[in-house]
């Protein structure tokens, strides 16, 4: 009866500080360790008999019962200070965990911004790639205009040298056509003053050279309307 009492008391001082059914390892282990000290303690107590030659008083065995309570409320006391040190540690562990998700998110917002960034690197890269194509493309037009430019001069040129050409050819033709004219109009005068034994030759010669005459008219008639021809294929060009 008197061990069941001194476990009691024990137990009711070890409910003080037992934080509603959720006691850590720690003072468990330190629970256990406590209980093997009490029975180690009170075995005197548990063993003892009246009848044992070794007798104890009452008093001797009230002052160690109360030595043992005072150890065991000692002993509780120093639980009861782990306890504290452990909400200590667990509010500790909390901040901890809070500073951990704070760099986590600071972690998280970093990636992100170095993937924003990485996105624009790439962003970047193809618009100077796109830029590039398109310089390359309008220096391959201007070169291309410039060839078309330079062809065209050549072909103005090429038309300005057949217009001279053909300038040539119808001045080089009206000089003939003078000369002639002038000579037959000589050959002409100088048949008329001939003798009348040369009327009828000169008649006849006169005609022949009108014929000719006529014929070279119509041939730089024709050589006229080539010209034009000429003129009017290279307007339309």
């Amino acid at each position: 009866m008197l061990t069941q009492h001194i476990l009691a008391e024990i137990n009711a001082i070890v409910e003080e500080w037992e934080p509603a059914g959720n006691l850590s390892e720690t003072i468990r282990n330190d629970q256990d360790s406590l209980e093997k000290n009490i029975s180690l303690k009170l075995q005197p107590l548990i063993t003892w008999r009246p009848d044992d030659s070794n007798a104890f008083t009452r008093a001797n065995m009230d002052s160690k019962i109360n030595a043992v309570r005072q150890e065991l409320r000692e002993f509780i006391m120093q639980v009861g200070v782990k306890f504290e040190e452990q909400n200590e540690r667990v509010t500790m562990i909390a901040e901890s965990q809070e500073r951990l998700s704070q760099c986590l998110r600071t972690m998280e917002k970093m990636e992100l911004e170095r993937h924003t960034r990485e996105r624009d690197d790439i962003a970047t890269k193809r618009m100077d790639v796109v830029d590039e194509t398109l310089t390359s493309i309008q220096a391959a037009l201007q070169e291309s205009e410039e060839q078309l430019g330079h062809r065209f001069t050549e072909s103005e040129e090429r038309h300005f040298e057949s217009d001279n050409a053909m300038t040539k050819q119808m001045e080089s033709a009206d000089k003939r056509l003078s000369t002639l004219q002038s000579t037959v109009k000589e050959e002409i005068l100088a048949l008329q003053r001939s003798q009348g034994g040369f009327v009828h030759r000169l008649t006849e010669n006169t005609k022949a050279y009108m014929d000719r005459e006529n014929r070279i008219g119509e041939s730089l008639t024709e050589t006229e309307n080539e010209l034009a021809t000429i003129k009017a294929h290279i307007t339309t060009f």
